[in-house]
């Protein structure tokens, strides 16, 4: 069962003067919510139910994440490109300022398209029966940053929004001939957008998320999610 996310994209329109050879401008985002978990519950109240908690995970560290292609690059994306976090965008991402000829006003985007998935059905390893989905809980927020790279490596912090979005939804099983086929989603099909918060000027107050920025190296959003869709804290229960 797929969640998707309507996309979007924020356009930066930035006065640079001075001397930027070897310095980029783009975004960067951290994660600073992670809701994810679901409930599974057999056809009958003895086939049981399970409890899917990929956000304890113990495997996935780091609380706070970078999200972004490369643990060692604070920006979305590698420079100039506009392929970014599941959505092309109209501008690029972060820019390489070497060949810009300043005074000038440069553009960069900062875009996404949040999607999640969880399987319809799981072994209820307790009753040994199918219990199917009834039940999604995802939630996330970000902080989406304004970079501004030196070429020394100094880091400036421009500007700053935070987003986030909820999907929580409700499923009952599909019957045919007395066997479950599948579930259809009842409730939640309406919280699908994204919700922004106002821009900020200047860097973030939160001092976790400045030392994230800062860092030379961070764990992926891709690589924490990774871990913790693989390694989720289960539980199954005899009944209901």
């Amino acid at each position: 069962m797929m969640f998707d996310s309507d996309a979007f994209e924020v356009e930066a329109a930035v006065d640079l003067r001075g001397d930027a050879k070897g310095a980029r401008i783009g975004w960067t985002q951290l994660q600073t919510i992670d809701v994810n978990r679901a409930l599974y519950k057999g056809a009958s109240p003895d086939a049981g139910r399970v409890s899917v908690f990929r956000d304890r995970s113990t495997r996935a560290m780091a609380r706070l994440c970078r999200d972004v292609s490369y643990a060692s690059d604070v920006f979305t994306c590698p420079p100039n490109t506009t392929k970014g976090l599941g959505y092309t965008s109209l501008r690029p991402l972060n820019l390489d300022l070497t060949s810009i000829h300043l005074p000038a006003t440069v553009r960069v985007s900062h875009a996404d398209k949040p999607t999640d998935g969880w399987f319809t059905e799981v072994d209820n390893e307790r009753t040994r029966r199918k219990n199917h989905l009834a039940w999604v809980l995802v939630e996330m927020q970000f902080c989406a940053v304004l970079l501004l790279k030196h070429a020394g490596g100094r880091i400036d912090q421009l500007k700053h929004f935070y987003w986030g979005l909820k999907w929580e939804a409700r499923f009952e099983p599909v019957l045919q001939g007395g066997k479950v086929t599948g579930v259809h989603r009842v409730s939640g099909d309406a919280n699908n957008r994204a919700t922004f918060k106002s821009f900020v000027d200047g860097p973030v107050a939160d001092p976790q998320l400045a030392a994230l920025i800062a860092a030379p190296t961070g764990q992926t959003c891709n690589d924490r999610s990774y871990l913790r869709n693989n390694n989720p804290e289960v539980h199954n229960y005899a009944h209901w």
